[in-house]
């Protein structure tokens, strides 16, 4: 057995005392009802170090745990050991006498043979009880030790949490940092977190660790499918599933053509964001491992408070972008718009770098509401910044200033690249097809100035930027006119 053994020292004085031919201490996990070997000391060469026996299969240790009382037997007769003994082999014999008794209350229990005499005499026995009594004691500091670390991991889990909960903006970093602690403090290889809104058919996988191939995450998946995730998102129950086959088909966690390992312990637990929203975190661990049942609480409070964080950052992001954006058209609108052109004029003086306004302005739209109703005019305004977002690169920045006049905030460009990249919008080149069956002559006008080739503070280059939009229509009419 791996590391310092504190109960090997007190296997190894009862056996050399009683002269027995094997002395094994083993722990009792009620949940996965087995047994473990802790320590032990044999002269047999079929005890193995790691030795995990289930309860239904472990012959006389069974027996004693469930009558819960010291099993002697000063003469005895086998007739198959392996099955009564099934830490021996079938060429194992001449065990004249065994002693078995539960320590702890059941949760161990110390098992003593020997090939030299027929059974434990009262001194024998007496000794055993002593050494039970010390491996009892043992066990308890053992487990409260074991418990302490525990709950020290657990307490510094939700701390580190809780900080990076309140410090992210970000729901998709939030969600990979989850996967990432969880896995980790589980010891598991892989993380999923799958997220489906109600009556969905479908499903998304949100994050994963690094381990899972890039191509599964934001992908959608089938509810209806046989995948372990979808079974619960669909139920919305946990799932434990102690060892995976991976000779049974159905055992895949996402989909059939995954590239994913189907082996080893996996545990899935679902949680609610809200009545529409229920996300799933999945772990798996290919290692055997022993999750205990506190760490899988601590796993699963803080997938709850996961969801109050995700939440708080969905209307977080709804509160923005009704303050920030143009409802009908998700731009900026006039306030905010104007707020960055003063911050990137100030920055762009600093590096002496140039800046464009562009103003743009479609009429004549006063007229079009004597011919079009609202509702048709709003989506006449989706489509046209529907045509300026598909142009915009990372340097150029569109708000909506009002119904019918729109911005564009050129960083490091000066005019002439401006002119190239008006030149080239297609909402500017041709009228839209809504407004042409209308019968609407609809026209965009453009109004620009450059800060600081033009102009010298942001005031003057939005004064500017009007003026020559005023001019840029008073020209039209005046061609119309001739």
């Amino acid at each position: 057995m791996e590391g310092p053994n504190p109960f090997q020292a007190l296997v190894n004085l009862l056996s050399n005392v009683l002269d027995a031919y094997t002395t094994a201490y083993f722990s009792y996990d009620e949940r996965n009802h087995e047994f473990r070997l802790v320590a032990a000391h044999s002269l047999s060469k079929h005890l193995r170090d790691e030795l995990v026996l289930p309860l239904d299969g472990s012959g006389i240790l069974s027996q004693v745990q469930k009558v819960g009382h010291i099993v002697h037997l000063d003469k005895v007769d086998l007739e198959d050991v392996s099955a009564s003994l099934p830490f021996y082999r079938e060429g194992e014999s001449h065990i004249k006498g065994l002693l078995a008794m539960p320590v702890g209350g059941g949760s161990a229990l110390l098992y003593v043979d020997t090939k030299r005499h027929w059974g434990f005499n009262d001194k024998q026995r007496k000794w055993i009880g002593e050494v039970a009594a010390v491996l009892e004691q043992l066990t308890g500091r053992e487990q409260c030790l074991a418990r302490q670390e525990t709950y020290s991991r657990i307490l510094q889990l939700w701390h580190q949490w809780f900080v990076l909960g309140f410090e992210h903006q970000d729901r998709e970093a939030l969600a990979r940092h989850l996967v990432d602690r969880c896995a980790r403090f589980l010891r598991a290889e892989f993380g999923f977190l799958a997220i489906r809104r109600r009556e969905e058919p479908e499903w998304q996988l949100l994050a994963a660790t690094d381990n899972v191939p890039r191509g599964l995450v934001r992908q959608f998946f089938p509810v209806s499918s046989g995948s372990l995730i979808a079974k619960v998102l669909r139920e919305e129950r946990s799932l434990l599933v102690p060892n995976l086959n991976p000779e049974v088909d159905d055992h895949y966690l996402i989909s059939p053509s995954e590239n994913l390992p189907h082996e080893g312990l996996f545990w899935s637990v679902p949680s609610r964001i809200s009545s529409e929203l229920c996300v799933v975190l999945s772990l798996m661990a290919k290692r055997e491992e022993r999750w205990e049942s506190d760490e899988l609480y601590a796993v699963a409070q803080v997938l709850q408070t996961f969801t109050v964080f995700y939440e708080r950052l969905h209307w977080k992001d709804r509160y923005l972008r009704v303050e920030t954006l143009d409802e009908n058209t998700g731009l900026r609108n006039a306030e905010t718009f104007e707020a960055l052109v003063d911050e990137v004029a100030a920055a762009a003086l600093q590096k002496s770098e140039p800046i464009v306004l562009a103003l743009i302005q479609f009429e004549p739209w006063q007229y079009c509401h004597t011919k079009v109703p609202p509702a048709e005019l709003r989506r006449w305004q989706q489509r046209i910044a529907q045509g300026l977002k598909k142009e915009l690169t990372l340097d150029i920045s569109a708000g909506c200033l009002a119904e019918n006049r729109f911005a564009l905030l050129f960083s490091g460009h000066d005019l002439r690249s401006v002119d190239s990249f008006l030149s080239r919008l297609t909402v500017l080149r041709q009228s839209l097809p809504e407004a042409k069956r209308r019968g609407v002559p609809l026209q965009g006008f453009v109004g620009k100035a450059a800060f600081p080739q033009e102009v010298g503070t942001p005031a003057e280059l939005w004064a500017l930027a009007h003026r020559k939009l005023v001019e840029a229509f008073q020209v039209h009419r005046q061609g119309v006119r001739d």
